[in-house]
């Protein structure tokens, strides 16, 4: 018996609904030098899956949001920020950066009625960095 089972009434009819949204990094997806950080985000990711999958018979779904580098507008022209975001540029499809309403408006949609058939989905916001080799160097 899992963990996230053991959490869910015993015989508890499927007509139970529920919808978590985790908070990760895109980092989970792919290695790099950061060893402990990106293993810790690859379990989140794969704790989320896993979830999904025990919890979904009740009817909960359980999703995350894999956010990039997040900053409002005025901090990301400030230093050291904007060197953060100017290497992010360099690898990633989108120009710009993730500001915190978009990750707010991934999570509203994951939590809506409009996503009632996703669940274990791992949505990046991420302006491509994910589809593309690697992620810069923020050390």
């Amino acid at each position: 018996m899992s963990a996230s089972t053991a959490e869910a009434p015993a015989g508890a009819p499927r007509r139970f609904s529920g919808r978590t949204v985790v908070v990760t990094g895109g980092a989970g997806n792919i290695g790099s030098a950061i060893t402990r950080r990106f293993a810790a985000k690859g379990a989140v990711v794969n704790f989320t899956r896993g979830l999904a999958f025990d919890l979904g018979k009740w009817g909960i779904r359980v999703n995350a949001v894999a956010p990039a580098l997040t900053v409002p507008d005025d901090l990301a022209a400030t230093a050291p920020v904007s060197e953060w975001v100017a290497r992010g540029e360099q690898r990633q499809a989108l120009p710009g950066h993730a500001r915190p309403d978009d990750v707010a408006a991934a999570t509203a949609f994951l939590a809506s009625q409009d996503a009632r058939f996703i669940t274990g989905a791992v949505l990046p916001i991420d302006g491509g960095i994910s589809t593309a080799s690697g992620l810069p160097d923020f050390s």
